[in-house]
């Protein structure tokens, strides 16, 4: 049995290309989520056997705190994931004790209470009051549309800021997009130095020219452009988990950025405590 499992974790290293995952470039955290269908077993076996790395986030979906799933993720730091902060106090005694992040999915949607959303400040603000006195970290994803009416306001009370940008990394809007995250950053660094900077990329065609292949190449495309300032990147894969498993092994391959751009693994005055 036990040559058996370890045929069975060469097999896979081979067709993960984990050869070259164990010399990865890669320092910028990746922020992954967990969704409730598609390639899961694919997805995590890839990122436990070398494509996650320990500075990484994890998230469960935003509408289903699938954390049996998340609980196969052996790499990273586990989030927990949900647009209604409403829902986070109601349910905080289910959070399994591998949770140390609040991921707060806010958009304008009917999933997010709409107290919430004409006034996400105080609810940013009682965010980390909630996440200080566990020590989590407290994460937010906004929308690309509000990311930079948002950013100083909400500086204050993130140690992840990531911006939803993953329809706007296709070749016709990369430039632009590349321009608003700088300010995005800007913005956010200018209140609060700490706070990790992200955006948000796209695996699926959709994202791309609707070619085949078209959405990582798009995402690498972003990737490249950004990563000289971009601190964290999230990814959304499914249901083909291979496409992700594709962009990761291109940013683990990609050159390292310059030293003085590289983000703490550690940035948040929860975790200095």
């Amino acid at each position: 049995m036990r040559f058996a499992r370890l045929a069975a974790a060469v097999t896979l290293a081979m067709h993960f290309g984990m050869v070259q995952v164990a010399t990865a470039q890669r320092t910028t955290p990746v922020k992954l989520v967990i969704p409730t269908y598609g390639q899961l077993d694919l997805v995590i076996d890839a990122w436990n056997h070398g494509l996650g790395k320990p500075f990484d986030f994890v998230c469960d979906a935003p509408l289903a705190d699938n954390f049996e799933q998340l609980a196969r993720v052996k790499v990273g730091t586990h989030c927990w994931t949900s647009p209604s902060f409403a829902h986070v106090q109601q349910t905080a005694d289910r959070a399994p004790k591998t949770i140390a992040c609040l991921n707060y999915d806010f958009e304008h949607w009917s999933h997010t209470p709409q107290a919430e959303q004409d006034d996400v400040v105080g609810t940013s603000r009682a965010i980390r009051a909630f996440c200080d006195q566990r020590h989590w970290r407290a994460a937010i994803g906004p929308m690309y549309r509000d990311a930079l009416r948002l950013a100083k306001p909400l500086a204050p009370y993130y140690d992840i800021y990531l911006v939803q940008c993953q329809k706007y990394q296709k070749d016709e809007r990369r430039a632009e997009t590349v321009r608003y995250l700088r300010e995005v950053a800007d913005a956010v660094h200018g209140v609060n130095p700490k706070c990790l900077v992200g955006c948000q990329l796209g695996t699926l065609d959709q994202y791309g020219d609707g070619t085949a292949g078209s959405g990582v190449k798009a995402a690498t495309a972003l990737y490249e452009q950004t990563k000289d300032f971009i601190q964290i990147y999230g990814v959304w894969w499914p249901p083909d988990g291979e496409t992700l498993i594709k962009l990761l092994k291109a940013m683990d391959a990609s050159p390292a950025k310059p030293a003085a751009a590289k983000p703490s693994p550690s940035p948040s005055r929860v975790i200095e405590r």
